[in-house]
């Protein structure tokens, strides 16, 4: 999977759908406590939201959590997988040259 960042305010999401999906930064919570995240959406066909929230560090970004959603009245995020709010250590990304 890869995240490609676009002028500090857009992203694109290869990997995860069978299409790249695009993104842009927004504030959430996560037990109570505000973090911030990319939320991507998925295809017009099958509109979903995947967001990936994340703390910013010197050299890299550490991903907090991985929740999807459904579009919809009453619709919430959801865990992605079993494990989508990480324990210590964190998955980190690193930025590529």
């Amino acid at each position: 999977m890869t995240i490609r960042f676009f002028d500090g305010s857009e992203a694109e999401i290869t990997g995860y759908w069978n299409q790249p999906l695009k993104g842009s930064y927004k504030k959430s919570s996560i037990k109570g406590e505000n973090v911030d995240s990319i939320v991507f959406l998925g295809p017009s066909e099958k509109p979903f939201k995947l967001r990936v929230c994340y703390e910013t560090k010197e050299d890299h970004i550490e991903i907090l959590a991985i929740h999807s959603r459904v579009f919809g009245p009453g619709a919430r995020y959801i865990q992605t997988e079993s494990d989508s709010t990480f324990g210590n250590p964190n998955p980190k990304l690193y930025k590529v040259e």
